[in-house]
């Protein structure tokens, strides 16, 4: 765990940048635009880019020296080893987090959720609403459209939530955690979705709360790393899940299988979506031996699921139906879900 030293900052707010140049001053000016009563820093580790990324956050550190502490990476580390030294040097009792190209666009962001954490000290980590900015089509739309927007309701969520829900529902460039409570074990450089894991992590000590007022936006511009990881990053998410079971005391133990259950039949899902003939057989044998190993009968439902998505029983019945005289072919087995 983080020790914070007497003299630190009440807030360090953490962003990562790398090949930005486009975005980074918008995620810069919505940090300086904060309206606080108390002392921060602003940490951003930069790794290397090949583009104008590094001059901008110089520019911006001579301009603000009191303020901006500059990593600069001569050698690209890769995203989670630079998010993990930009992280492990952050010195204030909380951590705010937001990445190169999404900014923050309410001044009272900082200030409303440092004042609910010390409020509810149950709670070890807490997110805002957002917007999603399309960038192509210049088009913003709301995070959560089924929720009333902007009504500043609290939704509370334990780690049996964090293990199930949708990322997006407390997402990375909106969050405040206890900087007390980090803890980055040793598989946690090759994770995948790092912001996943540390949300799993903190939800082991303490609730987490997602505050319904949009203060950010999350930029969508077909280079983010969730637009290109392939049906394969599934079977990643299990072993993170495997991970964090095993590294904390293998604690809530139903919801932690239930939650690798659940991303190997989402891995599945997702071959069907995304692959077609020889591949697709490949990639099925693949997901079934991998539910061999790692599939758990956690309910006694489970005896039934296993054998029938599996050991191709429902797919074999697909086919059967999709070759009867007069059928169309299904295209998907099931809708897609959100990992």
């Amino acid at each position: 765990m983080t020790k914070i030293e007497p003299d630190a900052p009440v807030v360090s707010v953490c962003t990562i940048a790398y090949n930005v140049e486009p975005y980074i001053r918008d995620t810069i000016e919505g940090v300086l635009k904060q309206k606080v009563n108390f002392d921060m820093e602003y940490v951003i580790s930069e790794d290397a880019s090949t583009d104008g990324t590094a001059a901008i956050i110089h520019e911006y550190a001579e301009k603000y020296p009191n303020l901006i502490r500059f990593i600069e990476n001569k050698k690209n580390l890769g995203m989670n080893p630079n998010f993990m030294q930009a992280l492990l040097a952050c010195r204030g009792k909380y951590v705010a987090l937001v990445d190169g190209d999404d900014y923050w666009t309410d001044p009272e962001k900082l200030q409303t959720q440092v004042d609910f954490l010390e409020n509810h000290p149950e709670c070890s980590f807490c997110g805002t609403a957002t917007k999603i900015y399309f960038q192509a089509k210049d088009e913003f739309v709301p995070g959560h459209p089924e929720l009333p927007e902007d009504d500043g309701s609290i939704r509370w969520f334990d780690i049996s939530d964090i293990y199930h829900l949708w990322p997006f529902w407390i997402p990375t460039h909106s969050l405040l955690l206890r900087n007390e409570y980090v803890e980055l074990p040793p598989w946690y450089v090759d994770t995948i979705y790092f912001d996943r894991a540390l949300r799993l992590i903190l939800a082991l000590r303490g609730k987490a709360a997602y505050i319904n007022k949009t203060m950010c936006v999350y930029r969508k511009h077909g280079k983010n790393f969730t637009n290109q990881q392939p049906y394969t990053y599934i079977r990643r998410c299990a072993e993170l899940y495997k991970n964090v079971y095993h590294s904390f005391g293998r604690q809530h133990h139903k919801v932690a299988r239930r939650a690798v259950n659940r991303a190997i039949h989402a891995e599945r899902l997702q071959i069907h979506h995304e692959t077609k003939g020889w591949q697709k057989i490949k990639a099925l044998c693949s997901n079934s031996l991998f539910a061999f190993r790692e599939f758990r009968i956690v309910h006694w439902k489970d005896l039934l699921r296993f054998p029938w998505h599996y050991l191709f029983l429902r797919d074999l019945t697909v086919l059967a139906r999709n070759l009867l005289p007069g059928n169309k072919q299904e295209v998907d087995i099931e809708p897609s879900q959100r990992m």
